[in-house]
C-alpha cells in the first residue's frame, strides 16, 4: 500500500524525509506522529538517519540503509506474534530501545581505545 496514495501521509512530513540529516524533532500531525532520528552506522561511525510515522494503527520507517535495529525488532515481532498485540507506540519504543542498546559496542570500543591511548601516554611520560 502507498501511504501517500491513500492519504495517510501528509507530503510535507514525506518531504521531510528526504531532506537528509535533520535535527531530530518530532512532530505531531492529527492522524500520526512524525519523529525525526539519528543514529551511528557502528562500521563506518557515519550519522544516518531513520524517521518514523507512529499512527494509531500502524508504523512505518524511512531509512536509506538497511538499519540493524529495525530489523533486530522485526524478528524479534516474528518470533514472538504477541509483541504486536502491545501496540504501535510499544513497537515504536522497541525500535528506539534497540537503537540505543546498539550505541553500547560503539562506545566500549571508543573506551578502550582511549585507554590505550592513556596508558601509552602514560608509560611515555618522563618522571619528574
Amino acid at each position: 500500500m502507498c501511504v501517500f496514495h491513500k492519504g495517510l501521509l501528509l507530503p510535507l512530513a514525506i518531504e521531510d524525509c528526504f531532506h537528509f540529516l535533520q535535527r531530530p524533532k518530532l512532530d505531531y500531525y492529527e492522524k500520526y506522529s512524525f519523529l525525526v532520528l539519528h543514529y551511528l552506522n557502528n562500521k563506518t561511525l557515519d550519522i544516518e538517519e531513520l524517521d518514523l510515522f507512529v499512527g494509531k494503527t500502524y508504523l512505518v520507517t524511512f531509512h536509506y540503509k538497511p538499519l540493524p535495529s529495525v530489523e533486530t525488532v522485526w524478528q524479534r515481532l516474528l518470533q514472538d506474534p504477541n509483541g504486536f498485540n502491545k501496540g504501535v507506540s510499544y513497537i515504536a519504543y522497541a525500535i528506539l530501545d534497540q537503537l540505543v542498546d546498539d550505541y553500547f559496542p560503539i562506545v566500549y570500543e571508543i573506551e578502550d581505545q582511549l585507554n590505550e591511548i592513556e596508558s601509552s601516554d602514560a608509560k611515555n611520560q618522563l618522571p619528574y
